[in-house]
C-alpha cells in the first residue's frame, strides 16, 4: 500500500515540473526578453539570400572604365635663329636633267671617251666652269678616269659646231638634249660625225 502511495506521489511531481517547464518556454515567435540594464543593445540587420551571380556593373562605371587615357602633351622646340657667321653657302645652279655626251669626228678613230686623254674638247662655258652642277661633274669624269684635255670655251653651240668642223678641238661635249640638233649640223654634208656613248653627269 505504501509503495502504491509513493508511485503514485511521484508520477504527480513529475507531471507537475514537466507542466511548469512548459509555461516558462517562449512562444515561437514572440520576441526575445530585453537585455538587462546598463549593456549595449545589438541590432541585427535582415541578410539578403545569396544567388552566387556577381554585382551588375552601373553604366556610369562601365563609361568611366573605356574611356582611353589622354596622352601626354609634349611641347615642341620653338626654331632657334640662325647663328651670325655661320650661313650655308648658297646651293649650286641645277645640273642638266639627262647629263652630257661628247661628240667626234670620225677620222680621229675614238669609239669611247676614254680614249681621249689629252685630247681637246671645246664646251660651252658653263659646261667647263667648276662653280656650277655641270662644270664640276665634266672636271670630275676626266679626273676620276685620269684623262687630261684642255677646254675651247665659247658661248652658245653654233660657235662650237663651227671650231669642232674647223679642226680647234677634237670633241664637243654637250647637254644630252641638244646633241641631236648639233649633230645634224655637223653630218649636214656627210657622215662624219658620231657621238660617243659615255654619259657625263
Amino acid at each position: 500500500m505504501t509503495e502504491i502511495n509513493f508511485r503514485s506521489a511521484t508520477g504527480v511531481i513529475l507531471t507537475f515540473v514537466f507542466a511548469a517547464s512548459l509555461f516558462a518556454l517562449p512562444a515561437s515567435g514572440q520576441n526575445n526578453p530585453p537585455p538587462p540594464p546598463g549593456l549595449p543593445t545589438i541590432s541585427k540587420k535582415p541578410v539578403a539570400p545569396s544567388t552566387g551571380l556577381p554585382k551588375p556593373r552601373s553604366r556610369e562605371n562601365t563609361k568611366r572604365r573605356n574611356l582611353p587615357k589622354p596622352l601626354p602633351q609634349t611641347a615642341k622646340p620653338l626654331p632657334q635663329p640662325p647663328k651670325p657667321g655661320l650661313q650655308s653657302p648658297p646651293p649650286l645652279p641645277r645640273a642638266s636633267a639627262g647629263g652630257m655626251q661628247l661628240i667626234i669626228s670620225k677620222q680621229l678613230g675614238v669609239s669611247s671617251a676614254l680614249e681621249l686623254d689629252g685630247a681637246t674638247i671645246c664646251a660651252d662655258k658653263k659646261l667647263v666652269d667648276p662653280s656650277n652642277s655641270d662644270g664640276a661633274s665634266f672636271q670630275n669624269y676626266f679626273s676620276k678616269n685620269q684623262l687630261g684635255f684642255e677646254t675651247v670655251a665659247l658661248t652658245d653651240q653654233r660657235e662650237n659646231v663651227d671650231a669642232l668642223i674647223a679642226g680647234r678641238c677634237d670633241s664637243l661635249v654637250l647637254e644630252i638634249s641638244k646633241i641631236s640638233g648639233a649633230l645634224a649640223e655637223l653630218n649636214a654634208n656627210g657622215d662624219d660625225y658620231v657621238v660617243l656613248p659615255e654619259i657625263i653627269k
